[in-house]
């Protein structure tokens, strides 16, 4: 390795830690503002810092039952409405009636998609489809047939 070389290496490695100093003096900023945010909030509500912390930590409380849950089951099928109904606003057709013509297209090119087609191929055809019916949207209007 040359001098050259050397030095550049070292110019680099002095500037990550610059970096690095400027971001650990950053968070120790932020904590600390935290920390004090905190304590205000605790004493204005008159709950302890663990309480509070478990409110805003990030953290996810997870529950081991496995049973389907009525409010869980709802907002999934709204999701499905959702999304339908998004698919038939921005292309104009249901998606049972696309998945349909696809099916009925891989007939006509002799392809059976249970054998032959993987799922990573029918992605990047469906993709590429959904795309070109998007640009042509876009440059040809969206009520043009």
């Amino acid at each position: 390795m040359s001098e050259a070389q050397r030095a550049s290496l070292a110019i680099a490695h002095e500037q990550r830690a610059a970096k690095k100093a400027l971001l650990d003096k950053a968070i120790q900023e932020y904590l600390t503002q935290q920390t004090s945010k905190m304590e205000e909030v605790v004493l204005k509500h008159s709950v302890t810092v663990e309480y509070l912390k478990g409110l805003v930590g990030g953290q996810t409380h997870y529950y081991s039952s496995w049973k389907v849950q009525q409010h869980n089951a709802l907002l999934h099928a709204k999701a499905l409405e959702v999304n339908a109904e998004f698919w038939e606003d921005v292309f104009g057709h249901q998606v049972a009636d696309v998945a349909h013509q696809y099916e009925q297209w891989a007939c006509t090119q002799n392809q059976n998609l249970l054998e032959h087609d993987s799922l990573g191929s029918l992605h990047k055809q469906i993709t590429k489809a959904i795309s070109s019916s998007l640009i042509m949207s876009i440059f040809l209007g969206p009520h043009h047939d």
